[in-house]
Order: C-alpha cells, then sequence, then structure tokens
C-alpha cells in the first residue's frame, strides 16, 4: 500500500498502513498525521471541549475545565435561589463560555456570580464604542484613522447576562 497524502484529517484511509509498507515509512505516516492535523485545527494554541450538557438541581461550582457545557439548572428544589459560581480564569482562557439555562418556570431566582469580583452586567462604554465603529465600517463611513483603534477595542470583553 503507498503512502498517503492527507490534506485534512477526513481524507486518512482508515485502513492504511496496512502492514505492508517499509518500516522506514512509519516516520513519513507520522508526519502526515502532524500536517493533517494542523491543517484540519489551524488555530487550534489549547484544547478544545467538545459541547456536553449537564443537568443541576443545587448549588454548584463551574470548573474551568466545563468550558463549552450548557447546564440545565432545575431550581424547583432550593427554598429560595440556586447558586453557580463561575470558575477563575487566567488571560490564556479567553473565549471560555458555558450556557445556563433555567429549566423551570418559577420565580426563585438562578444566581451566577464570579469566584472572586464583580460581574459587569449589560454593555460597557469600550463595546458601545465597538458597536459604533463596526456600525461605520460596515456603512463604509470608516474613514481613513477613524477606525484605527478597532483591534483594541476588539479585545474589550464584557459578561452579558
Amino acid at each position: 500500500m503507498g503512502l498517503e497524502s492527507p490534506s485534512f484529517v477526513n481524507d486518512f484511509v482508515t485502513t492504511n498502513p496496512d502492514g505492508s509498507d517499509a518500516r522506514s515509512q512509519g516516520d513519513d505516516h507520522i508526519r502526515n498525521m502532524k500536517s493533517a492535523l494542523r491543517a484540519t485545527l489551524p488555530n487550534a494554541d489549547r484544547a478544545f471541549y467538545f459541547p456536553t450538557a449537564t443537568t443541576k438541581t443545587a448549588d454548584f461550582v463551574v470548573a474551568s475545565t466545563d468550558m463549552n457545557k450548557t447546564f440545565f439548572v432545575d431550581v424547583t428544589s432550593p427554598s429560595t435561589s440556586l447558586i453557580v459560581t463561575l470558575p477563575t480564569l487566567t488571560a490564556s482562557s479567553d473565549g471560555w463560555f458555558c450556557t445556563f439555562i433555567k429549566t423551570t418556570q418559577d420565580a426563585k431566582p438562578l444566581m451566577i456570580f464570579p469566584a472572586s469580583g464583580t460581574l459587569q452586567s449589560g454593555f460597557v462604554r469600550e463595546c458601545r464604542a465597538l458597536e459604533g465603529l463596526l456600525r461605520a465600517s460596515r456603512s463604509g463611513r470608516c474613514g481613513a484613522g477613524d477606525c484605527g483603534s478597532l483591534s483594541a477595542v476588539s479585545r474589550t470583553r464584557s459578561v452579558l447576562i
């Protein structure tokens, strides 16, 4: 069987190598796997967590490894509210998120707290500036120098609850 030349992970032939390849081609197969993985996941600079879901019925702490997790929260059991504490994240956690869905229609709240500090609810000044810059650039009104701060503003993050 010849050495395959995959461009992406999906191009691999699962039956290769079939055992008839020379042992010396083993490193070629490994290089092909690395090349296909890098082409398939070009911006992978950290772990990627496939979406998962779980149900919660009591207070809980979200782990930093709960990236991309959906929490279905049933608030009928607690007597007043259900409290969720978010994890402490670092600058390398940019893009980290999880989703909370309250599955009950009662008046008991789902309370979400950060591990420390406070959450910003609503737009912050920098996000409004970004919104204005994006609107200007879409309408063609973004002249020379008008959108120079777009990259700096786009790095500003806020939590919307």
